[in-house]
């Protein structure tokens, strides 16, 4: 395997990006991290084979699609991944507190 430095610059949004990167490097059996770095940039750390990093970096490069991806996928998403049965989730926007439960 090679490894790789990939730094992903301009329209990354933060969690929904770097998760996407993160689910599609998995697709692929690629293995290493992705972070946010703190000029707004992404870093990807990387380990797989040439033909895997071509297909990944063409993907990097367009970026995610979003459709059909909505709060309720992703917290479930978050649900699988810390494997718990609830989660509760409080924000609070100015003087307005939601709760959100998913069983």
């Amino acid at each position: 395997n090679i490894q790789r430095k990939i730094v992903v610059r301009g329209k990354v949004k933060g969690i929904d990006f770097r998760n996407a990167t993160w689910r599609k490097a998995m697709e692929l059996g690629i293995r290493g991290s992705v972070r946010n770095l703190d000029d707004g940039s992404m870093e990807i750390l990387a380990s797989a084979t040439d033909k895997e990093f071509k297909v990944f970096e063409n993907w990097c490069r367009e970026g995610p699609s979003h459709q059909g991806w909505t709060a309720l996928k992703f917290l479930n998403w978050i649900k699988q991944v810390l494997q718990i049965s609830a989660l509760i989730i409080e924000i609070f926007i100015n003087s307005f507190k939601i709760k959100i439960r998913l069983n």
